[in-house]
């Protein structure tokens, strides 16, 4: 059985690493500390899709594996990240799976209009 990473997880990953090399610093991870997440952050996974990425294609998503979720979830972790996209990433699955009854919340949370107490 082959385990190595395919070409596009590999580029996933060093595209994930490159983006929190840049957005999450060392600075920026202290920093973000009182506010609980860095809003800068946050904007940038915005950017790159990190939030649709989780939800299959036929509900606005990008439809990634549970092993590419990971794999970005690994250089998140790796780079101490102040932003809660694992749980957005969570949240707009749990809401893609509720179907018409999430539908109304789904748009905004993979959009990252979202965030609790918002």
């Amino acid at each position: 059985m082959d385990l190595s990473l395919s070409d596009e997880q590999r580029q996933l990953v060093d595209s994930f690493a490159a983006m929190y090399g840049r957005e999450s610093t060392s600075e920026r991870v202290r920093a973000a500390e009182p506010l609980g997440f860095d809003q800068k952050l946050w904007q940038a996974l915005q950017e790159t899709g990190a939030l649709e990425m989780a939800v299959d294609e036929v509900d606005g998503g990008w439809g990634a594996s549970v092993l590419e979720l990971a794999l970005c979830a690994e250089q998140y972790g790796r780079a101490l990240a102040s932003a809660p996209v694992i749980e957005a990433q969570v949240a707009a699955r749990l809401l893609a799976a509720c179907g018409r009854a999430g539908a109304p919340w789904l748009a905004a949370a993979i959009a990252g209009e979202t965030l609790q107490g918002s």
